[in-house]
């Protein structure tokens, strides 16, 4: 599956967000946001995970507070060969020098959610080492909570004369 050309002209008209500011979301989210996250990835699969496996993503977690460089998917060249994107990310990162801290944002965030799948041997195991926390929030009310104003919102498009325009303001004020 390809990008098209009309696609990347469109997203090329915006400024790229780095993640050099700091303050900025985007910068915290390599100093905070996503370190905890992947902390809170090993404290929830301790048992399943081998101890490799938790100090791999610990060590992951560590380079973004510390602004390492970011690795490529041929560091882990076992896992690599199994994942059907690595060699996509390894042509868009090789040879940049990215740092945690000095890239664009939504570039790297995307790629430290494939690096974890390659540190905790997703593509070996099948263990998804998000299910932890997948199976913790669908125990919570909000996603029933959306599911049920979603249906609500559909029940009523036929009934109401709002736009949907409305309708989706509406249901994200909840």
């Amino acid at each position: 599956m390809g990008v098209s050309a009309e696609f990347l002209a469109r997203v090329q008209q915006y400024e790229e967000i780095f993640t050099n500011v700091p303050g900025t979301f985007a910068n915290e989210s390599y100093t905070t946001r996503l370190p905890g996250l992947v902390r809170d990835c090993v404290a929830s699969n301790r048992e399943r995970f081998s101890e490799e496996q938790c100090k791999r993503l610990l060590q992951l977690a560590d380079d973004m507070v510390n602004d390492a460089v970011i690795s490529l998917p041929s560091q882990y060249p076992e896992q690599a060969a199994k994942s059907p994107t690595s060699a996509q990310w390894e042509t868009l990162l090789k040879g940049k020098n990215y740092t945690w801290q000095n890239s664009p944002w939504f570039l790297s965030e995307q790629y430290m959610f494939h690096l974890v799948l390659l540190l905790a041997e997703y593509y070996t195991t099948g263990i998804d080492p998000f299910h932890p926390s997948k199976v913790a929030e669908l125990k919570e009310v909000t996603p029933w909570v959306l599911l049920q104003t979603a249906v609500g919102l559909s029940a009523q498009e036929e009934a109401s004369s709002q736009s949907h325009h409305d309708q989706l303001k509406r249901f994200m004020k909840l």
